[in-house]
């Protein structure tokens, strides 16, 4: 196949599955995180510049067929940040890296989505999806029990934490793009392989993660914790809510990165102790069943960021 017959064919399954994102109620979630999976291959194969003239057909054709709005829409959410991921595949960026570069992209894409829609189109998505969160959450929501939001309704704290919410959507949607194009590049050749899908790659393979029970985040992540309980404390107290806001959200966001810690320090504990697998399941299953040892395992992950046991256990 000659590269330009690759290109329209790369170009046509793009527009396809766009088209499946936005009409095909079944499958459009699933095709909303992976329509981009053909710009990312081949902008990792063979450079930004191939990937960047197959989103722009594809976003033309898109117009034609769908509406312009929902074409930019579509590459603002996703297309701009598989851009980014498919240059640091193709120039050879770790892991942490590319997610880093495209969670920052995907984040401001998504902000930019937010204003255009409700500054030029009136459209307001960020109260329909508070409102959406709020009928959700209402129901199991227990203001007398929650030493961090005190007396606030579901809706205001959606507010409040709307910040770390997008960061979060950026996250998914770049892991989700990360491991799925990942998992063709292997099969192109294009990265090595390294066998278990959870293990990723050794240290020195470039564009991949390293394995998970040697994930460890800097201990600024521990002194941003503190610091944001006594912000929530200074926020409450003195009526600071901008203070309180933004202590609200890095608390949030703290607790979550301490959780994936204490994930890869249980797995480290696991394989170090040769648990048997299902073991390992069933503990995990016990622990997010409860909200109890979950925080014990956030917190036991933050802490492990300064005492490091993994070096402990040896």
């Amino acid at each position: 196949m000659t590269k330009i017959a690759h290109t329209a064919f790369i170009t046509g399954l793009t527009v396809v599955l766009a088209l499946i994102a936005l009409f095909v109620p079944v499958l459009n979630l699933m095709a909303s995180f992976l329509w981009t999976l053909p710009i990312i291959v081949i902008g990792a194969r063979d450079g930004a510049k191939s990937s960047a003239m197959c989103l722009l057909a594809a976003m033309v054709l898109l117009a034609v067929i769908a509406t312009p709005v929902a074409a930019l829409q579509m590459l603002m959410l996703f297309g701009l940040p598989s851009l980014c991921m498919a240059h640091c595949f193709f120039t050879g960026k770790s892991g942490v890296m590319t997610i880093i570069f495209t969670v920052i992209v995907s984040v401001a894409m998504k902000c930019a989505d937010f204003f255009i829609v409700s500054t030029f189109f009136g459209i307001d998505t960020l109260g329909e999806a508070i409102s959406y969160g709020e009928s959700l959450l209402s129901g199991a929501w227990q203001e007398e029990n929650n030493a961090v939001y005190g007396n606030q309704s579901v809706a205001s704290v959606l507010t409040m934490i709307v910040p770390l919410v997008v960061i979060i959507m950026g996250l998914i949607d770049t892991l989700i793009s990360y491991f799925a194009a990942l998992l063709i590049l292997r099969r192109l050749s294009t990265v090595p392989e390294t066998g278990n899908f959870l293990r990723f790659a050794k240290k020195d393979d470039k564009g991949l993660l390293p394995p998970f029970t040697e994930w460890r985040l800097p201990v600024g992540v521990l002194y941003l914790f503190v610091l944001s309980i006594i912000g929530i404390y200074w926020g409450t107290t003195r009526d600071i809510t901008l203070l309180h806001q933004v202590s609200l959200n890095v608390y949030l966001g703290t607790i979550l990165a301490g959780l994936v810690e204490g994930m890869a320090l249980l797995a480290y504990a696991a394989r170090r102790f040769s648990v048997p697998k299902i073991w390992r399941i069933a503990l995990l299953i016990v622990i997010f069943c409860s909200g109890l040892l979950t925080m014990v395992l956030a917190f036991i992950g933050l802490f492990d960021m300064y005492f490091d046991y993994r070096r402990r256990l040896g």
